[in-house]
């Protein structure tokens, strides 16, 4: 072995970083909420952030600190939108269950952004939900909008 492949192989060594503890998938959520505040749609770009964050505590730290620039939901007595965090088709990998099963018009792999209030034709209640309406009944009726408001507040 020659001395610069002895040398590029030290280096290898002293820049690799001890294994990083799995992603959570709250950690997960909070990137994924502060991409979407920013209006990153771009799933080869989402997908780079939460592979480096698996790969790099440091960068990890990064956008965990950032996602707390995303504004924190409030709650509203005469709001019509649900999370999906409130859904049933709010699968645990964090994935919907409606996009999969193309009853609503997006990506099949859809991962939305958990805690932000929406109007979704999708939407499921839990068996706790006393509102026990699905989407596009919740949808259809509201005092305050016309039909044409369906996702504007």
């Amino acid at each position: 072995m020659s001395f610069l492949e002895l040398a590029m192989s030290a280096r290898k060594v002293d820049t690799i970083q001890p294994s990083a503890p799995a992603l959570t998938i709250t950690d997960k959520t909070r990137i994924c909420a502060w991409l979407a505040h920013i209006e990153e749609t771009d799933p080869t770009e989402i997908q780079s952030v939460l592979d480096e964050c698996r790969a790099d505590t440091d960068a990890r730290s990064y956008y965990l600190g950032r996602s707390e620039e995303v504004p924190k939901p409030v709650d509203f007595d005469d709001d019509d939108r649900r999370r999906c965090n409130q859904c049933s088709n709010l699968m645990t990998n964090g994935r919907c269950r409606a996009a999969r099963c193309g009853e609503i018009e997006t990506a099949r792999g859809f991962m939305p952004v958990p805690d932000l209030p929406r109007r979704c034709p999708g939407y499921a209640p839990r068996l706790n939900d006393p509102d026990r309406r699905g989407g596009s009944q919740v949808l259809c009726f509201h005092p305050h909008r016309s039909a044409g408001d369906a996702n504007t507040r």
